[in-house]
């Protein structure tokens, strides 16, 4: 049985032999349950605290990081025509994430950066669930403009040009994987809390803006990774700095820093943990 939570190790480690993913790079106490056959981890300083808990060195795999197979698969060129984009004048596309729970702080965060940078020509992508919190606050604030919002859902793609604004709503875990996969290639920068997603700053060469505060134990020893240096992050600390967004990031892209961080990200580790973890399961039971 391959679990993916430390609370399903728990549950049925008398039960089965449980193979663990611990998918982020953050490993903090909640992460550490004792009990399965085997633990697949991202890096060598994730591994370190299952060792440390009394776990063998060879029922700890580490892995490298496990990103979405279909971003992988475009990683190489999205990566180098996002440093082109950055070197250009051509306006740049941020693509906008909250976390499933859509706190307030966040969420109004998103939309005060993505009003900072549409005013002055760059574009957005916002992906949030159908129905929520952060879909219905750019429904209500951009519904009105006619040619330069539009909404895409796994069911109705995006048609003719693409406008300024995008939303893609999602309805399932599967919907949001499929809509992020065809909207990859054209990103430029993310904005996000410092959840899984961290994963595609440190091995996508994808530069970070992170929404303060990280919450949950995984945010914060996540958010100094992207802040460790060289940085591939910074954060958006307030609602002030927010709403002027737009001049960190021309500031950030006049100095060079910008390419910088998407230069210092690009397989900073590993980005194959799925094909790897995939290829241990299939030697352990004889394929």
């Amino acid at each position: 049985v391959v679990v993916a939570h430390p609370l399903l190790v728990a549950a049925l480690r008398d039960r089965a032999a449980v193979y663990y993913q611990h998918g982020e790079l953050a490993a903090p106490a909640e992460a550490i349950v004792k009990g399965a056959e085997v633990v697949f981890v991202p890096t060598k300083e994730a591994a370190a605290p299952f060792l440390e808990a009394g776990y063998s060195s060879e029922h700890v795999v580490v892995t490298g990081l496990c990103i979405e197979p279909a971003l992988v698969r475009q990683a190489k060129d999205a990566f180098a025509a996002r440093c082109k984009r950055i070197e250009s004048r051509q306006p740049l596309t941020g693509a906008f994430f909250s976390s499933g729970a859509e706190p307030q702080l966040h969420v109004e965060k998103l939309l005060l950066a993505l009003q900072s940078i549409l005013s002055v020509g760059h574009k957005g992508i916002v992906f949030a669930s159908a129905g929520g919190k952060l879909a219905k606050l750019v429904r209500d604030s951009y519904s009105g403009n006619v040619g330069k919002f539009c909404v895409v859902d796994h069911a109705r793609p995006l048609s003719g040009d693409e406008p300024q604004l995008i939303l893609a709503e999602c309805r399932s875990r599967r919907e949001l994987a499929i809509l992020t996969a065809q909207f990859f290639p054209g990103f430029d920068f993310l904005v996000s809390p410092p959840h899984e997603r961290t994963n595609w700053s440190l091995g996508l060469g994808l530069p970070m803006f992170i929404l303060s505060p990280p919450i949950g134990p995984f945010a914060p020893l996540n958010q100094d990774l992207l802040l460790k240096e060289p940085a591939v992050g910074t954060v958006i600390e307030s609602r002030t700095a927010a709403e002027t967004w737009a001049d960190t990031l021309y500031q950030l892209r006049l100095s060079g820093e910008l390419r910088a961080m998407a230069e210092h990200g690009w397989k900073r580790f590993d980005i194959d943990g799925f094909a790897k973890i995939a290829e241990y399961l299939i030697g352990r039971v004889g394929i």
